[in-house]
């Protein structure tokens, strides 16, 4: 009977040390959410061409905006991108195709600025310094790939500055899985990831590069399974199953998995996860953002599909994640204590 009542204790103390997730609430005014943030008092989630504004102390809606057009309160989407809304001190930022837009934290429009840039899907663009910084594509006239950039702007959105390139895919040619280009700016600093390698690259507001988080790390082999989920995935697919016989020709695979895969930084803290899994949960470090590594837990980290996670981010020592209930179909809000 000791033994007993001991491995229940044990079970129980196990299940706070890894943080299961909590169901915070039943969203049903989502159908395909695609990206998640929040402050203190709210939560934003993008969907397609709208943004929705919840209250985080009653997890109901308090409004919402946007829709599909090239006008003031309208947002243009290509592909299968959609918004990103990052939540300031007293304005929203909502990136789109070609512009940036800026609304009060209760949906109330603002302003609109013009992105001159070449990308044709949102640029992530984010305040530093009196400028901003933000994402770019570059085609090579030699060899006709495509690399993504990260730059800074002034306040009329010029380029003042390059301070990152990463070559993403041959002509004809995608790679999977392919090291996602990251950035995120917090107060004076400038935290980008993207190579293969464990590297998250620390800047200055002015793009001066300080020292860099790096670990080594044996990272892992992609197996055929993964191969098979990524061509299940084109061939399902809405947007690509019609085409499957052409994406098949396109497909190629690395050796390996990045060493990350996803990073987010919050109240100070650099989260980077990678992709070992164990018990459902993936492995993830944390380090100050001055560089100091401080632990390494595991968090419950959903998917989509093969390749899309579910919209998720860190607010509070808390990681965060809208995940569909696959029996009412609906999607919830989750968090998970990170200790």
């Amino acid at each position: 009977m000791k033994k007993c009542l001991f491995f229940i204790l044990v079970v129980i103390l196990s299940m706070g040390t890894m943080g299961f997730a909590e169901k915070l609430a039943t969203l049903p005014d989502l159908t395909t959410p695609e990206f998640l943030e929040m402050d203190d008092e709210q939560f934003y989630v993008a969907q397609r061409a709208e943004i929705y504004i919840y209250s985080r102390k009653d997890f109901n809606l308090k409004t919402k905006f946007g829709k599909i057009g090239e006008g003031p309160k309208e947002f243009m989407l290509v592909g299968g991108v959609g918004l990103t809304a990052f939540p300031y001190e007293d304005y929203l930022l909502v990136n789109s195709v070609g512009k940036i837009s800026f609304y009060s934290k209760d949906g109330k429009y603002i302003k609109e600025i013009k992105t001159k840039s070449r990308l044709i899907s949102v640029g992530f663009f984010q305040p530093a310094g009196k400028g901003f910084a933000g994402m770019d594509s570059v085609i090579s006239s030699e060899d006709q790939s495509a690399s993504m950039t990260i730059n800074l702007f002034d306040e009329k959105m010029t380029k003042l500055k390059e301070i990152h390139r990463q070559k993403l895919m041959k002509r004809g040619r995608m790679q999977f899985p392919f090291a996602v280009p990251m950035f995120i700016v917090q107060g004076d600093r400038i935290i980008m990831g993207g190579q293969e390698e464990f590297i998250v690259n620390i800047l200055d507001i002015d793009g001066n590069k300080l020292p860099a988080i790096k670990r080594d790390y044996k990272r892992l082999k992609v197996t055929e399974k993964y191969k098979e989920d990524v061509h299940q995935f084109f061939k399902t697919s809405p947007g690509t199953r019609d085409a499957y016989e052409i994406f098949k020709k396109m497909i190629t695979f690395s050796d390996y998995f990045p060493a990350i895969q996803i990073f987010h930084v919050s109240d100070g803290k650099i989260y980077i996860l990678t992709y070992l899994e164990k018990d459902e949960k993936y492995e993830t470090f944390i380090y100050g953002i001055d560089g100091k590594f401080i632990k390494r837990v595991f968090l419950p980290f959903s998917y989509m599909d093969t390749i899309l996670p579910n919209p998720n981010t860190i607010h509070k020592n808390k990681f965060h994640q809208l995940i569909e209930n696959e029996e009412t179909e609906e999607w919830e809000l989750h968090a998970t204590k990170i200790e």
